[in-house]
């Protein structure tokens, strides 16, 4: 599609969100804080699931922002046929209440996981200079 194209259509999907909720408040005005915020640098605590698995929950997500919806991240260790994973993966509520993983997500083997760790640093040195860099 064309760049006019595509506007015009993002034009007209916008209009009908207004037009839907005229009464609804912006999502982005109303900063309701979601589960169990933490305070930066704060580590979260380590939890187990039911099959015994180690996992830490990342600060929920709003990823529907016109019904304020939010996604939980997890990053848990699993053995799956014998070879342990690094998992880092959205999770969903079913309608029983029970926290169940997304298809959005990566299973990282350990020699993966350890050559991540290895770049951590490299990684953060550039997020750091970008950040730096947007803030100029």
């Amino acid at each position: 599609k064309s760049k006019k194209q595509k506007q015009k259509k993002a034009s007209k999907k916008k209009r009908k969100m207004e037009e839907d909720d005229p009464g609804e408040e912006d999502p982005k005005q109303s900063k309701k804080p979601a589960g169990d915020a933490k305070k930066d640098g704060e580590v979260p605590e380590a939890k187990k699931d039911e099959d015994g698995n180690l996992y830490f929950e990342l600060e929920p997500v709003n990823v529907h922002p016109k019904s304020g919806d939010t996604t939980q991240r997890r990053i848990s260790v699993t053995k799956f046929n014998d070879k342990i994973f690094v998992n880092i993966r959205e999770f969903y509520e079913n309608p029983n209440k029970q926290m169940k993983p997304g298809r959005k997500g990566i299973s990282l083997p350990v020699d993966q996981w350890n050559l991540l760790m290895q770049l951590a640093g490299q990684v953060n040195q550039e997020v750091q200079a970008m950040q730096g860099a947007q803030a100029q």
